[in-house]
């Protein structure tokens, strides 16, 4: 079974520390190089990139994947026809990698529609692979547009439960004891430490009971990953 996400948490620190971004950076960039079907040893000889180097930007070394080598590495990864975005590489938010022709563009690479519900579990199933426990959910209703559409397919990973104190405000996926799952904003509920107040984005919205208050929460996934099917 996949571990769920532990995060180094304390109360003057985000949810992940720098050491474990410089990880995930690391974890993200192997992903990448293995999709190519290339070893480290090809990318140096191949590109002139220190052995070294590369090392350390795939195992978190000394700070790890700087801005700067992941501009280098997406361009050395575009003429092995693996295409990603910058946001996702750094920070897995974002258009994930695509294998596409070396004729397609980056740009047309980020936007190749996912035009079937198997085409997004495929894509679903990598990033479940790659973050371990995860939650999905397809979305429903119009509750959080505009920034998230009913077909959107939404997910993220997991984190332990002393961890959703530090989700206030963020947009999580959620499974609750009497609501199931569902994506909310998370908001602090201001008299109990273990229940939160779960925000709608559209207060025009259809739902019967957009904004749930003072809700225990069972786990929760802040958002990490969107698809939208082609229309």
């Amino acid at each position: 079974m996949s571990e769920v996400l532990s995060p180094n948490i304390a109360k003057q620190s985000t949810i992940t520390d720098s050491t474990s971004m410089s990880q995930a950076r690391a974890k993200r960039l192997r992903c990448l190089r293995k999709l190519t079907g290339h070893s480290r040893k090809y990318f140096s000889q191949t590109y002139q990139l220190s052995s070294g180097t590369l090392q350390n930007w795939e195992t978190g070394r000394f700070g790890g994947l700087t801005e700067k080598g992941a501009h280098l590495m997406l361009s050395l990864l575009k003429r092995e026809s693996i295409y990603c975005s910058f946001e996702w590489l750094m920070y897995g938010s974002g258009p994930g990698p695509q294998t596409v022709s070396t004729e397609a563009t980056l740009d047309d690479a980020l936007q190749m529609p996912k035009d079937s519900s198997k085409t997004l579990q495929t894509e679903y199933e990598a990033f479940k692979t790659l973050y371990g426990h995860t939650l999905k959910i397809v979305i429903q209703d119009d509750a959080m547009s505009p920034e998230f559409n009913i077909g959107d397919w939404v997910a993220g990973r997991i984190v332990k439960p002393e961890a959703i104190e530090y989700l206030v405000g963020h947009d999580c996926i959620i499974e609750t004891e009497h609501y199931g799952q569902l994506l909310r904003h998370i908001k602090q509920h201001e008299a109990h430490q273990n229940t939160y107040h779960l925000m709608a984005h559209n207060f025009n919205t259809t739902v019967e009971k957009p904004c749930l208050y003072d809700v225990k929460i069972i786990q929760a996934a802040p958002v990490a990953w969107i698809r939208t099917p082609a229309s």
